[in-house]
């Protein structure tokens, strides 16, 4: 069984430089055709499923990079982002200005400093391995289209690697990543293709 990892196009959050977990901003021209791109790269890989996101980013690149082939597209909420809470919605910058100590500790470890009124790592890990173990259990080749902050997480879950490595996993807009899973072993197959 392969597991691939895909991190939505860019979107109009995005390009704003916001902290915007669960707000739902669509993809840009760029992200559209990343989108795209990604559907190119994964061509002739054999998958028999794909989740994603509810969130129009997520789902509208599963849907563009799926379309023409006859693969189902579950929607998972589990798969969403973190929820920022107070930060949702608004710019990396002028939180740096509002909330210097605040910012500086969540972008040095996210795992450690929750947002304000928002979702804990422990929270987000929760809801990420309940749904990555759904998806195992189906034993089937699968593409999960979702957010860094979600993949990162399955993915150092799979691996076993240290919580502190979360952040050297950032996955690229319209590449895929890909770890097999086979009698008990896993290996990481590529990174950002």
């Amino acid at each position: 069984m392969r597991l691939y990892f895909a991190r939505h196009g860019q979107s109009v959050g995005n390009k704003k430089n916001l902290f915007y977990g669960w707000t739902d901003y669509p993809l840009t021209e760029d992200g559209y055709k990343q989108a795209l791109e990604l559907g190119e790269k994964l061509r002739d890989i054999d998958i028999t499923t794909c989740y994603t996101s509810p969130l129009i980013r997520a789902a509208e690149t599963a849907r563009l990079s799926m379309q023409g082939r006859d693969v189902p597209i579950i929607t998972l909420d589990g798969l969403k982002e973190q929820y920022m809470g107070d930060l949702e919605d608004t710019t990396i910058e002028e939180n740096l200005v509002r909330h210097p100590q605040l910012i500086e500790d969540m972008l040095s470890d996210w795992t450690k400093v929750a947002p304000p009124g928002g979702e804990s790592y422990q929270v987000l890990e929760s809801r990420v391995t309940g749904c990555l173990d759904k998806i195992i259990s189906r034993g089937e080749n699968a593409l999960i289209v979702a957010h860094n902050g979600t993949l990162a997480t399955m993915i150092t879950k799979l691996l076993e690697a240290p919580l502190g490595a979360i952040d050297r996993f950032w996955l690229g807009h319209g590449d895929y990543s890909c770890i097999s899973l086979r009698d008990g072993r896993v290996k990481l197959i590529c990174f950002n293709k």
